[in-house]
């Protein structure tokens, strides 16, 4: 396969601060400490620069001029295989401010579009770029990609459409969010995507299905008929829905189904969460590339996501493939990787 990886969506620098827990509204909490690292599509960007330095991974997104850019830039200059001659500079980044709980591992987002809310169809330039792969990124977050196109749905339909016109293998991923645009873009694009990886939450939007029941425990079944639902919506080839828990993958051609469990690691491994979500989706995207069947996949993403947990930020844990597959074996042992049969 043709090795680029061309990523759509917002890079964004991450800002974070690191507090005891997330106050309750009107209280105070204390930051202990602050740091900033690259966030948004550039936690997959260099997961997948770091994963294999022989892709050729092309950013189509908008960045400013300013020092947030300078520090996006500075963090992706260590990787020759990042190409951002298609990125179009304009007035200010997106920021997210990011709440670190120590007591919880979990964080807070607060998001800054700046220009991302400009970033539009005349940004993306697919003009010299055949084979590959198209990921479109945090669907949700993609400015005016957003907006509504009159025979495909949504803007950033279209380009999916175009990608697939040229022989370009198609992706998308969306962020957790539930509002009716949110969710009518996302609807749009997976009549055009060849591959669809969300988590639970997402899944359950895009499919109205529930698949948390009141006490936010996954319901397994439902999670398995929400395969399906957006497989017909019209993903061609793999749909994966991920979680902290399990992780499931749904052959689109011959209807397998797939259970993989995260790997077993100790607590102390763990030092963050950011960006492990867009970890797990690096271990999907380089088994597409490398041609692995979903099963292999799975195995893979699961590897990504918790090799990700060993640092604070989203990629400073990442390893090249031959490392992370190490993780596998460790810490798999007891897990459970099964085909689901129906």
């Amino acid at each position: 396969m043709n090795n680029k990886i061309i990523v759509v969506g917002p890079v964004i620098l991450d800002r974070h601060y690191f507090i005891n827990e997330y106050p309750k509204e009107s209280n105070l909490a204390t930051i202990n400490d602050t740091s900033t690292s690259v966030g948004g599509a550039g936690n997959l960007i260099i997961d997948l620069a770091k994963l294999d330095n022989s892709l050729d991974i092309v950013v189509n997104s908008v960045i400013g001029c300013d020092e947030a850019a300078s520090l996006i830039n500075e963090e992706f200059s260590p990787y020759k295989n990042i190409d951002m001659s298609y990125t179009t500079k304009l007035d200010s980044t997106p920021v997210t401010y990011v709440m670190n709980s120590s007591l919880t591992k979990q964080r807070t987002f607060f998001f800054d579009p700046a220009s991302n809310k400009d970033f539009d169809i005349n940004h993306i330039n697919l003009n010299d770029i055949d084979g590959g792969i198209l990921q479109v990124e945090y669907i949700g977050l993609i400015g005016k990609l957003m907006d509504e196109d009159t025979e495909f749905g949504s803007k950033i339909a279209k380009i999916l459409y175009m990608a697939q016109q040229k022989g370009i293998k198609t992706s998308i991923d969306m962020v957790s969010k539930s509002d009716e645009k949110t969710i009518r873009v996302a609807k749009s694009a997976l009549k055009y995507s060849d591959y669809c990886c969300v988590n639970e939450l997402e899944a359950s939007s895009i499919s109205s299905i529930k698949i948390k029941d009141d006490q936010n425990n996954i319901i397994e079944e439902n999670l398995v008929q929400a395969l399906y639902k957006i497989k017909e919506l019209g993903v061609s080839t793999w749909v994966v829905i991920h979680s902290s828990l399990f992780n499931y993958g749904l052959d689109c051609k011959t209807n397998r189904v797939f259970k993989a469990e995260s790997l077993n690691v100790p607590k102390s491994f763990i030092k963050g969460t950011t960006g492990a979500g867009d970890a797990f989706l690096s271990g999907i995207i380089i088994s597409i590339e490398r041609n692995f069947d979903l099963e292999k996949a799975l195995k893979v993403a699961c590897s990504t996501a918790v090799c990700s947990l060993n640092a604070v930020d989203g990629t400073s844990a990442m390893k090249n493939y031959d490392e992370v597959m190490k993780l596998f074996d460790i810490y798999s042992k007891g897990c459970i990787y099964e085909e689901i049969r129906n």
